[in-house]
């Protein structure tokens, strides 16, 4: 199974540019879910004109994200996107669970403290391991540790994929 990417980009646009930059950076998104495994794309806008811009884009492998990078469509869009630019623009890219495994290596101002962290970790983990693992006893009740793998498999995808993307999304404002 290959791993999930996450590209992080952040700039700062040229103060009257703002309208320009906001087509260009849908029009940008739009392409880049043409792309074979693309997975979302998120635009961050801060309420003052000269805070710094946040686009994520997500992709469900390496190689797929690389084919966005080395398209001629990003290259086109990113010439246009430079104009538009003031400063250098930040890029980040982020496999699997690497934002909640390793911060530290990370660190900036932008990352919530691991405290915070954990707490949103625990609060999407705990609904999961109340509920799945008694779903499964009855199904197996011959095979206990089977039944627990099964349990403990289905809590991990659930958590990665759904419960905790929710609640980062619910308690964004919080991190």
């Amino acid at each position: 199974m290959t791993e999930r990417i996450t590209s992080i980009v952040r700039l700062r646009v040229q103060l009257g540019q703002e309208k320009e930059f906001r087509a260009l950076i849908q029009r940008i998104s739009a392409i880049c879910a043409t792309f074979p495994g693309h997975q979302g794309t998120r635009i961050i806008e801060p309420a003052n004109p000269e805070a710094e811009r946040v686009t994520i884009f997500s992709f469900d492998s390496y190689e797929n994200f690389l084919a966005w990078e080395s398209s001629p469509q990003r290259k086109s869009c990113l010439e246009k996107l430079n104009e538009l630019v003031e400063g250098e623009v930040l890029r980040e890219q982020i496999s699997g669970l690497d934002y909640w495994i390793a911060p530290g290596e990370k660190a900036s101002a932008t990352w919530p403290p691991s405290w915070r962290m954990t707490t949103i970790a625990f609060l999407a983990i705990l609904p999961l391991a109340l509920s799945i693992p008694p779903f499964f006893r009855p199904l197996i009740p011959n095979m206990p540790i089977l039944g627990s793998i099964l349990a403990i498999a289905a809590v991990t995808i659930v958590m990665s994929y759904i419960s905790l993307p929710l609640m980062v999304r619910i308690f964004r404002s919080w991190l």
